[in-house]
């Protein structure tokens, strides 16, 4: 059985390529282009709790090794 590992970085775009193009990572499987929304209370309620609440959207793959 196959498991999915998520890991979630904030990165400036220069510091994403240097990530992606590394070692650190090795060569993905596939690659998915994936948006996801936040929703959270005008007064930031749920963050504040450590909660949260996404809708993602997944993308056909856009690659395959």
């Amino acid at each position: 059985m196959r498991s999915e590992i998520e890991l979630k970085l904030e990165l400036a775009p220069e510091a994403l390529e240097k990530l992606l193009t590394s070692d650190l990572l090795g060569a993905p499987d596939e690659t998915l282009n994936q948006r996801s929304t936040y929703f959270d209370t005008a007064d930031w309620t749920l963050f504040a709790r450590g909660s949260h609440f996404v809708s993602a959207k997944r993308a056909i793959p856009i690659s395959r090794r």
